[in-house]
């Protein structure tokens, strides 16, 4: 919550929110967990003499139920129910109980939490490897340009491109490691493009992101994830292929003041004012 979060030491403002950084936001919660969750769920049961571990899978589920319903409700759960030890048993009183602000969302939450774990323990089974929970990787890692005919290999690593997109997008990846990957499948089409007549070349060679419109459509799925400086790296990208694009400067300017990057807008507005003011001498 943002109260919680600016205790912790995230900054939250019209311009940036932490919370959706992913790295930021994980030390908080660590630390929200370490502090105010298992501190007190220990001190709850240690004072009715409850036995526990901290590694017992009922004890890490309480400590669950404190960082979402708040330590203060998860007392008033404990007390309501008054056990004398602890156990899967009190866990089943627990997802069947309300007190104060634990109610059925606050019951729930442990269970999604289990059947997240088992999601992501079947996905990551899948492959063998967690390195494959990037599709991009995983895609490219099938890729063998021998035994496939040329338009066989481009719409293979046309499927990468597609999946190394989404990746950046769900923010698996990072801006840097997905402009690697586009420029390490670019230099595998210009090898396939050897091999195609010259007619079909112009499409094995083309440029990725294939478009203005594409570009500014990933800028947008970022800027939805609250994914600023990242959508701003996208559009820099895009105006430095389409310079005299008002759309894409329009984008950028609103993108910069989203990140509060407010230093950086000055010499991007200037070149917009150049593009303006040679559109209207053309004219004239």
């Amino acid at each position: 919550m943002k109260s919680v979060a600016k205790r912790y030491g995230l900054r939250i403002n019209k311009y940036q929110d932490e919370r959706s950084d992913l790295t930021k936001s994980a030390k908080v919660a660590a630390k929200l967990l370490k502090v105010g969750c298992i501190a007190n769920v220990k001190k709850y049961l240690d004072e009715r003499g409850i036995v526990y571990k901290e590694t017992d899978i009922w004890f890490r589920l309480l400590v669950l139920h404190a960082y979402h319903a708040g330590a203060g409700n998860v007392h008033c759960v404990i007390n309501s129910l008054n056990p004398s030890k602890g156990g899967v048993d009190l866990f089943l009183q627990i997802w069947q109980t309300t007190c104060g602000g634990f109610k059925n969302e606050s019951q729930n939450y442990s269970q999604i939490a289990l059947a997240s774990l088992i999601n992501f323990d079947e996905l990551v089974q899948q492959d063998g490897d967690t390195v494959y929970l990037v599709q991009g990787d995983k895609y490219l890692k099938k890729y063998h340009r021998k035994g496939l005919k040329p338009w066989q290999a481009y719409e293979a690593l046309t499927n990468c491109l597609r999946h190394y997109e989404q990746d950046f997008i769900d923010d698996m990846i990072s801006y840097e490691y997905f402009i690697k990957r586009v420029n390490a499948i670019r230099k595998e089409y210009t090898f396939i493009a050897s091999a195609i007549t010259n007619s079909d070349k112009e499409i094995a060679l083309r440029k990725y992101p294939a478009s203005e419109e594409h570009v500014n459509s990933l800028a947008f799925e970022l800027t939805k994830r609250q994914r600023y400086e990242d959508a701003v790296k996208i559009l820099k990208l895009n105006l430095d292929m389409n310079p005299n694009s008002p759309v894409i400067q329009d984008s950028l300017e609103r993108a910069l003041r989203l990140s509060g990057a407010k230093g950086s807008m000055r010499p991007v507005t200037s070149k917009s004012s150049n593009i303006s003011r040679k559109s209207t001498k053309g004219k004239e």
